[in-house]
């Protein structure tokens, strides 16, 4: 191997590395629900990128959910994922509404400004277990919205008032509340998913696509729902990815399932 190749493969490693620890290296066993999660590439990527999502518990009770993508690439954008990930399980201990927690992380990203003007987009959901399943508070700020795949295959979008994060003072950020049933799952995507496409082909795969895609698939469990849109997407785009992808699923477990969790 030359010292140039030698050099190259160093960088893929240490940009891999790098990439892993900000994303937890094993998703969390949540007691009701399946969780399964999906980190995607771009074609050929092997920089460092700001796609992240994180399943952490706040209190005995209640979960918080985020995922989340930070304009740009590089060691820059790492430092806002990591400073984004840490910020908001600081301050989800100390709230019931994630529209406060991702108002906290807006002024932590205003105050720690850099010259580039990287900004973050991300959607937060805090939810609790009851006994019908899962109750819950989503925020969206300048995201994808969230969608609510129920168990016969029906889906809604969960979409909020909020403007991208770490650009504006007032982020205008409401919330809406959800219920979770057994069978139904809540599916987090980044941007990669709605805005892939094929090489020569500007026609984005987008949201309309992407429901259409789950509603056919009824009663899923949550690895094969991620499983469904991801392998959906790489066939729409033909391998050509312009974006990573990053796609999380909470799936509320029926009677004598078993929970699962992945990466």
């Amino acid at each position: 191997m030359s010292g140039l190749q030698a050099a190259g493969a160093t960088s893929t490693e240490l940009a891999q590395t790098l990439q892993r620890s900000l994303l937890p290296p094993i998703m969390p066993e949540m007691v009701g629900m399946q969780v399964a999660a999906a980190f995607i590439l771009a074609a050929g990527g092997v920089i460092v990128t700001g796609d992240f999502y994180d399943l952490f518990p706040r209190g005995e009770s209640r979960w918080c959910v985020v995922l989340g993508d930070v304009s740009g690439h590089g060691v820059d954008a790492a430092q806002v994922t990591a400073l984004a990930r840490y910020t908001i399980r600081a301050d989800a201990l100390n709230t019931l509404s994630p529209n406060r927690v991702l108002a906290q992380l807006n002024q932590a990203l205003l105050t720690q400004r850099q010259p580039d003007e990287r900004f973050l987009t991300t959607v937060c959901a805090i939810l609790r277990p009851d006994a019908d399943g899962f109750t819950g508070l989503i925020t969206t700020a300048g995201h994808p919205s969230a969608l609510l795949h129920r168990a016969d295959g029906t889906v809604e979008s969960l979409r909020t008032s909020g403007t991208l994060l770490g650009m504006f003072p007032d982020a205008d950020l409401g919330q809406v509340r959800f219920s979770l049933h057994p069978g139904d799952a809540l599916v987090l995507y980044s941007d990669g998913v709605t805005e892939a496409h094929a090489a020569n082909d500007w026609d984005l795969f987008g949201e309309e696509r992407l429901i259409a895609l789950i509603s056919k698939v009824v009663d899923a469990e949550a690895d094969a729902l991620v499983k469904s849109i991801s392998e959906a997407v790489l066939a729409y785009s033909n391998g050509y990815m312009v974006d990573d992808m990053a796609i999380l699923v909470l799936r509320v477990i029926r009677p004598g399932e078993a929970s699962a969790g992945r990466k």
